[in-house]
């Protein structure tokens, strides 16, 4: 999937991009009820969200680019991860995309900058395989930065 990155002048976007992190809540994942496991890979942000707008989607804080997080299994969940770097080089390249995790089961995602933002979704068995993951639908990434949530 991919998403093509914006460049914005990085004078005006100094407080926009703390208010793309700093409004929105912090992702907590669930410890109980049926459960997926997801590990993001890649990028400097991740969002997710089982609401699909800007006032239910949480923030997921992860510094060592590898981070896993737990999601409730058996509902449509909504991601965006990529990268921002609009308060320093003015890039900000992100992918979003929806999918509805099963109990019991390991994701994957990969995210890349190569001239374009890719993120890949995958399934792991329990064998370490990995698997394209059925219904994922891809989405445009939500400016909420732009309605100051």
């Amino acid at each position: 999937m991919h998403n093509h990155a914006r460049n914005f002048p990085i004078a005006s976007l100094v407080a926009v991009s703390l208010l793309l992190g700093a409004c929105a809540e912090q992702y907590v994942p669930p410890t109980t009820g049926e459960l997926a496991t997801i590990k993001l890979m890649g990028g400097n942000y991740a969002f997710l969200d089982t609401g699909n707008s800007c006032d239910t989607r949480k923030r997921v804080d992860y510094a060592d680019r590898e981070h896993y997080v737990n999601l409730p299994a058996g509902k449509r969940v909504f991601l965006e991860q990529g990268i921002d770097g609009r308060a320093t080089t003015g890039l900000f390249c992100g992918v979003a995309l929806s999918f509805e995790p099963q109990a019991g089961h390991k994701y994957v995602t990969r995210y890349l900058y190569q001239g374009d933002c890719q993120l890949t979704l995958m399934e792991v068995d329990p064998r370490g395989s990995t698997y394209p993951v059925p219904g994922v639908t891809q989405l445009e990434p939500r400016e909420c930065w732009l309605s100051g949530r």
